[in-house]
Parts: structure tokens; C-alpha cells; sequence
């Protein structure tokens, strides 16, 4: 049990530095994005790319003893489904619950930190759940 929290931990850490890192990518290329969607929508977004993106590196660097010839394309498809499901339920599932205890904690943390990389650390929290039972479970 200490494994999963250590990599839920983790995931919420990656899906910050990383959902950070995409949403200045996004800001660069698409100006308007701030102000044409609103915080919900933005979650969903921040999650699925979030997704898509750890899975992938999971897929690729998560098993040491894999080389990269082995990944076959297969693989390579299940990772954007799995990233849009991440994406739709890992908010849902994440925030979901905070915000029945307190709708405030949600608003201040979207208003903080915004929409998209809230919604990034969601996914990380549910990737680092998954790397950390494929490693010790």
C-alpha cells in the first residue's frame, strides 16, 4: 500500500512539472487558449495530454530490462486511447471527490494554477498509481 501512495506522490509531482511544461508549449503555439476555453474544459485537456504523453514514456523507459526494439506498434496505439479515457475520467475521478468535501478547494486550485495543468496532475496521480503496481504488484 506505502508503493501506491509513494507513486501516486510521484505522478501528482510529474503531472505538475509536466502539465506545466505543456501548457506553456500550448500557450507559445495557440495564444487565445487561455481565454476560448474555460478551467472544466481545460482539465480534460491537460489530463489527456498528460496521459498520453507519461504513458508513452512509461511505455518506452518504464521496464529496464526492455529494450526499445521490443515495444511493438500495437502498443504504440493502445497509448492515445488510454490517454482519452485518463483524460475523461482522471479529473472525474480526482477532483470529483475533493470537490464534494469543498467546492472552494477546487476553485482555488484551478484559479491558481489553472485548468490545464490541474487536470495534468490528476493524470499523474493515476499514471504513478499504474507504474507503481506494474513495478511491485
Amino acid at each position: 500500500m506505502a508503493y501506491l501512495i509513494k507513486g501516486g506522490v510521484i505522478g501528482v509531482i510529474a503531472g505538475l512539472l509536466l502539465g506545466g511544461l505543456l501548457y506553456l508549449v500550448l500557450i507559445n503555439a495557440y495564444p487565445n487558449y487561455a481565454y476560448q476555453s474555460e478551467d472544466f474544459s481545460q482539465m480534460f485537456h491537460g489530463a489527456t495530454a498528460t496521459g498520453v504523453v507519461l504513458l508513452g514514456l512509461f511505455l518506452f523507459f518504464g521496464d529496464p530490462k526492455r529494450s526499445l526494439e521490443d515495444v511493438r506498434a500495437l502498443e504504440l496505439l493502445i497509448i492515445i486511447p488510454s490517454g482519452a479515457v485518463l483524460g475523461i475520467f482522471g479529473p472525474l475521478l480526482f477532483w470529483g471527490p475533493i470537490s464534494f468535501v469543498s467546492p472552494e478547494i477546487l476553485n482555488s486550485v484551478a484559479d491558481a494554477i489553472g485548468g490545464f495543468v490541474a487536470g495534468a496532475i490528476s493524470a499523474g496521480f493515476f499514471v504513478g498509481l499504474i507504474v507503481a503496481h506494474h513495478r511491485e504488484g
